[in-house]
Protein backbone atom coordinates (compact mmCIF):
# COMPACT_ATOMS: atom_id res chain seq x y z
CA UNK A 1 0.00 0.00 0.00
CA UNK A 2 1.22 3.56 -0.76
CA UNK A 3 2.25 5.13 2.39
CA UNK A 4 0.14 8.40 1.70
CA UNK A 5 -3.14 6.95 0.59
CA UNK A 6 -6.55 6.24 2.44
CA UNK A 7 -6.59 2.82 3.84
CA UNK A 8 -10.35 2.84 2.14
CA UNK A 9 -9.07 3.14 -1.12
CA UNK A 10 -7.67 -0.55 -0.81
CA UNK A 11 -11.43 -1.81 -0.88
CA UNK A 12 -14.88 -1.84 -2.55
CA UNK A 13 -15.71 1.24 -2.80
CA UNK A 14 -19.79 1.94 -4.15
CA UNK A 15 -22.01 1.20 -5.29
CA UNK A 16 -22.75 3.89 -7.95
CA UNK A 17 -26.37 3.14 -9.15
CA UNK A 18 -26.94 3.81 -12.91
CA UNK A 19 -30.22 2.20 -12.99
CA UNK A 20 -33.59 2.89 -10.86
CA UNK A 21 -35.93 0.60 -8.48
CA UNK A 22 -32.54 -1.02 -7.30
CA UNK A 23 -32.43 -1.83 -3.37
CA UNK A 24 -28.90 -1.45 -2.23
CA UNK A 25 -29.71 -4.97 0.16
CA UNK A 26 -30.17 -7.05 -3.03
CA UNK A 27 -26.60 -6.26 -4.28
CA UNK A 28 -24.06 -8.39 -3.31
CA UNK A 29 -22.01 -6.99 -0.24
CA UNK A 30 -18.95 -5.19 -1.28
CA UNK A 31 -16.64 -7.31 0.91
CA UNK A 32 -17.28 -10.55 -0.88
CA UNK A 33 -16.39 -8.96 -4.51
CA UNK A 34 -12.97 -7.95 -2.80
CA UNK A 35 -11.00 -11.43 -3.98
CA UNK A 36 -12.39 -11.51 -7.11
CA UNK A 37 -11.16 -7.90 -7.71
CA UNK A 38 -8.02 -7.97 -6.67
CA UNK A 39 -6.94 -11.06 -8.73
CA UNK A 40 -8.83 -9.08 -11.91
CA UNK A 41 -6.39 -6.21 -10.62
CA UNK A 42 -3.34 -8.02 -11.16
CA UNK A 43 -4.66 -10.11 -14.22
CA UNK A 44 -4.97 -6.49 -15.56
CA UNK A 45 -1.10 -5.89 -14.19
CA UNK A 46 -0.31 -8.74 -16.42
CA UNK A 47 -1.74 -8.01 -19.49
CA UNK A 48 -3.65 -11.01 -18.99
CA UNK A 49 -6.92 -9.45 -18.49
CA UNK A 50 -10.26 -10.19 -16.62
CA UNK A 51 -14.04 -10.45 -17.93
CA UNK A 52 -16.71 -11.55 -15.40
CA UNK A 53 -17.54 -14.01 -12.74
CA UNK A 54 -20.98 -14.90 -11.22
CA UNK A 55 -21.91 -13.77 -7.26
CA UNK A 56 -25.47 -15.84 -6.71
CA UNK A 57 -27.64 -14.06 -9.03
CA UNK A 58 -25.41 -11.38 -10.21
CA UNK A 59 -23.19 -11.00 -13.09
CA UNK A 60 -20.18 -8.88 -12.32
CA UNK A 61 -18.18 -7.39 -15.06
CA UNK A 62 -14.58 -5.84 -14.36
CA UNK A 63 -12.98 -3.35 -16.44
CA UNK A 64 -9.12 -1.71 -15.42
CA UNK A 65 -9.09 1.66 -14.24
CA UNK A 66 -5.67 2.89 -15.89
CA UNK A 67 -3.80 6.05 -15.60
CA UNK A 68 -5.03 7.65 -18.65
CA UNK A 69 -3.56 11.44 -17.98
CA UNK A 70 -0.42 12.50 -16.85
CA UNK A 71 -2.26 13.86 -13.66
CA UNK A 72 -3.02 10.63 -12.58
CA UNK A 73 0.33 9.17 -12.73
CA UNK A 74 1.68 12.23 -10.93
CA UNK A 75 -1.02 12.10 -8.29
CA UNK A 76 -0.40 8.92 -7.45
CA UNK A 77 3.61 8.87 -7.61
CA UNK A 78 3.28 11.77 -4.59
CA UNK A 79 1.41 9.32 -3.01
CA UNK A 80 4.22 7.11 -2.45
CA UNK A 81 3.38 4.66 -5.46
CA UNK A 82 5.43 4.19 -8.52
CA UNK A 83 2.76 4.05 -11.25
CA UNK A 84 3.30 5.08 -15.17
CA UNK A 85 0.98 5.90 -18.06
CA UNK A 86 -1.66 3.09 -19.16
CA UNK A 87 -1.04 1.48 -15.32
CA UNK A 88 -3.79 0.12 -14.05
CA UNK A 89 -4.93 1.91 -10.88
CA UNK A 90 -7.76 -0.24 -10.12
CA UNK A 91 -11.03 -2.02 -11.24
CA UNK A 92 -14.45 -0.73 -11.97
CA UNK A 93 -16.57 -3.27 -11.77
CA UNK A 94 -20.53 -3.26 -12.94
CA UNK A 95 -22.58 -5.56 -11.27
CA UNK A 96 -25.70 -7.01 -13.37
CA UNK A 97 -28.70 -9.58 -13.58
CA UNK A 98 -30.80 -10.57 -16.48
CA UNK A 99 -34.63 -10.77 -15.42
Amino acid sequence: MAPNLAAYRFFVQGPAYITRHLHPEELPRPETLLDESRTALQAFNTGQGSDAFQKGDWTVALRPLRASNEACVQCHNAAGAHVKMNDTLGVAMYVYKHT
